[in-house]
């Protein structure tokens, strides 16, 4: 059994976030949203989050994502300054709201630069769900360039949007098949500084006629060259990493947690080990981190985990007075 105990401490259960091809050449920007906003390419142009909330990716893994709610505050914004001649921007989203009419519309992307009052690249959902990109130039001296997607977005379905400029041509992908194209009709002339997720400038006009984003994000890249059709399919088609931690469970059945999957709240039926009080228990989160402790007092012990852990997959571990993991369960907190 000792083998067993230091077999979990290395192969701790979990899915692995990290997708199995991350293209680097011209990787400028990288969000995976594992468990954080922060930049995974090579700058480090880290987001800052509001009360955007973590939530489950495209593949079922938890806190792998951001959903955002109605609330004003639901946004992340990074500092991402970029003047590039060329650039590709990729990202998915899952659409829980569309716009009242055309021009009443949500905004999941938002990118600009701070001394201009407009979005140079934003992309959004009419009230058809149909999906526009419009890039303009700096001074916001037209109304933009603007691509239109012949597929419709689904409400609570994943879907994938690529746009690459290559001076002078605009390209937009859905779901990696090329749905419209066009020459830019101006000198590429752009600075961008500020990007923003879930929030943008149209709403903060006048939240009363303008809708908020209202669903999750996931895996943007941008990088400062034309991606090929290739390219984006090979994005498109991500497949989750092999993970070098899967699920173990030791004695399982010698504990109940009920119910499970919980709301944080949940009892720990110890009968079959008996002996109260010369036990705790460990909640360990996907990345091995210990995220909860408490020392156990009953045989049926109650348990409240703080409202700082979110849903997701946990293993808890049931710890012997000489530290060793006697137990091991997978619980779900929803």
């Amino acid at each position: 059994m000792n083998r067993l105990f230091l077999l979990l401490s290395v192969i701790f259960s979990g899915s692995a976030f990290l997708n199995a091809q991350v293209i680097s050449s011209g990787l400028y920007a990288y969000y995976p949203f594992n468990g954080n906003a922060e930049d995974e390419g090579p700058n480090s142009f880290d987001g800052v989050v509001g009360t955007a909330t973590l939530t489950y990716d495209r593949f079922e893994n938890a806190n792998a994502a951001y959903y955002f709610d109605t609330a004003i505050t639901d946004i992340i914004t990074m500092d991402l300054p970029y003047s590039y001649d060329s650039f590709s921007v990729c990202f998915w989203i899952n659409p829980g709201t569309w716009g009242r009419d055309p021009y009443h519309v949500p905004l999941p992307f938002d990118w600009r630069n701070t001394s201009s009052p407009k979005p140079l690249l934003e992309f959004h959902l009419d009230n058809t769900m149909s999906i526009y990109a419009n890039l303009r130039d700096s001074d916001n001296s037209s109304g933009g360039m603007i691509l239109t997607a012949d597929s419709i977005a689904t409400k609570t379905t994943w879907l994938h949007i690529a746009y690459v400029f290559k001076a002078p041509m605009m390209y937009l992908y859905i779901n990696a098949a090329l749905e419209d194209s066009m020459a830019y009709a101006m000198a590429p002339n752009w600075e961008f500084n500020k990007l923003s997720l879930g929030l943008n400038y149209w709403y903060l006009l006048n939240p009363s006629w303008n809708t908020k984003y209202e669903g999750d994000i996931d895996d943007i890249y941008i990088f400062n060259r034309p991606l090929t059709s290739l390219e984006v399919d090979t994005i498109y088609n991500e497949t989750p990493a092999p993970s070098s931690v899967h699920i173990v469970d030791i004695n399982s059945n010698s504990i109940s947690v009920y119910p499970n999957p919980n709301d944080r709240n949940f009892t720990l039926d110890l009968a079959k080990l008996g002996a109260a009080g010369t036990f705790a228990l460990s909640i360990i989160d996907i990345k091995g981190n210990i995220v909860y402790e408490q020392a156990i007092k009953d045989t049926k012990e109650p348990v409240a985990l703080p409202g700082s852990i979110v849903s997701g997959n946990y293993i808890l571990h049931i710890i012997s007075k000489d530290k060793k993991v006697v137990v091991a369960k997978r619980i779900v907190v929803r």
